[in-house]
């Protein structure tokens, strides 16, 4: 009886469901249980029918075939004594798993930077195309926030076409939406005030279009303008672009969106508190929710973009702590969860509000040996870029990536990758 009482049920790290099945992760393997045989796994299935499924110590995982979500597995392990005969094998506790639908995410947030021409500040895009867009593919997110992107010298269609040569674009209204690739589709917005918008790409292995929109941030939020706050104005018309997805794979759906706040940052605004910004992330924030049906239909949500400001501002900090909106910002979050946190300027300590520059200073000197020659430097009060979630589980890592490969600087905006967790 001292025996049996003391007996556990070998640890369930997870249960993912897809496709009809549920893959049933346990913690680690149990080749040192000497007195546990086996462990079982019983459920009903979609017949109506009881199924067994049985792991050794020594495997990690099994599937259970033909179940729904919502369905109950239970588990138990079957232990015998040191000195035992058949009929002493004892069985532990049940322990109970509910299958949920639940997937992983990987997120790409990236300004491109507006550059078509070398300048002092930027090498020319036919320079840079081809390293952010190898970038991509090695990185291979699932998801892809664009910020700067340039209809007219055909940004979208040079970096999405070199990962993928199926990649074709098409128009429909005033606005570009990629065509039938292999594996990314996407939205673009342009601002209508000179060529430049922003996108979210996906991919269309994994998830399909159930509907999208793009708006303005300003008065009139359906047509193209730039706001005007009092005596004040932005720099420029400001747009952002949403989608909402189904995941193929457990058929739940989920909401993503990019957006460019303007560069109303100079100490002047700053002293003022933000106004223009403050009023735009206001104004995004709420017709995402609505326009998307976010809110109506609590689905899980995913914002990136370039937000020029730091979060040290308010501007920032209420995205988070609003009650209305309350995103997580899933650099704080990586933190709060001990998850790892990387970043290129590895002599700062990971709390350093400097170590979350996402944005480089370039310059560029010339030879008659060389030619010109570009370098960069992290900026390190220029904490811009940002992936924001809602509705989500928790999150895996978060990287700010250098943004320098080789004698190119693909961009002055690092590159920033999460991987975050939905369970629906």
């Amino acid at each position: 009886q001292n025996w049996y009482s003391t007996l556990v049920t070998r640890p369930v790290k997870s249960v993912d469901f897809a496709n009809g099945n549920a893959t049933v992760k346990f913690e680690d393997t149990w080749a040192n249980k000497a007195d546990c045989s086996i462990t079982t796994l019983t459920y009903t299935n979609k017949d109506g029918e009881t199924a067994t499924k049985q792991i050794t110590n020594t495997a990690t995982e099994v599937v259970c075939d033909n179940i729904a979500l919502g369905a109950t597995i239970s588990i138990t392990s079957s232990y015998k004594p040191e000195n035992y005969i058949p009929d002493d094998t004892k069985v532990s506790p049940a322990i109970e798993k509910v299958v949920e639908a639940r997937i992983t995410v990987k997120v790409l947030q990236w300004n491109v930077a507006n550059g078509v021409a070398s300048s002092k500040e930027m090498q020319a895009w036919s320079t840079r195309k081809a390293s952010i867009a190898s970038f991509i593919n090695t990185e291979a997110p699932d998801i892809i926030f664009g910020e700067e992107l340039i209809e007219s010298s055909n940004f979208m269609k040079d970096m999405m076409s070199t990962i993928d040569p199926s990649f074709t674009t098409g128009t429909k209204s005033d606005y570009m939406v990629p065509g039938a690739g292999a594996k990314y589709k996407g939205y673009y917005g342009d601002r209508n005030d000179g060529g430049e918008g922003v996108a979210v790409i996906y991919n269309s292995t994994r998830f399909e279009e159930v509907s999208s929109g793009r708006f303005w941030l300003w008065n009139d939020p359906g047509n193209p303008g730039k706001l005007t706050l009092n005596n004040d104005s932005a720099n420029c018309n400001r747009i952002a672009v949403w989608i909402r997805l189904r995941d193929k794979s457990t058929n739940k759906e989920f909401v993503v969106s990019s957006v460019h706040i303007d560069n109303s940052n100079t100490s002047a605004d700053e002293a003022a508190g933000f106004p223009i910004m403050t009023w735009q992330v206001n104004t995004y924030i709420n017709n995402l929710q609505a326009r998307s049906g976010a809110n109506d239909d609590q689905l899980p949500t995913i914002m990136g973009g370039d937000f020029n400001c730091g979060p040290q501002h308010n501007v920032i900090k209420n995205i988070s702590t609003n009650p209305n909106y309350n995103y997580a910002d899933t650099r704080i979050a990586a933190r709060n969860l001990g998850k790892p946190i990387s970043y290129p300027d590895t002599s700062l300590a990971e709390t350093d509000a400097k170590s979350r520059s996402t944005f480089v200073k370039i310059s560029r000197s010339f030879s008659l040996s060389s030619g010109y020659t570009y370098t960069c430097v992290q900026d390190v009060n220029a904490a811009f870029d940002y992936i924001f979630m809602k509705r989500c589980e928790t999150l895996n890592f978060h990287t700010i990536h250098p943004v320098q490969v080789g004698d190119v600087i693909m961009s002055d905006h690092n590159p920033v990758t999460t991987e975050i967790v939905i369970k629906f």
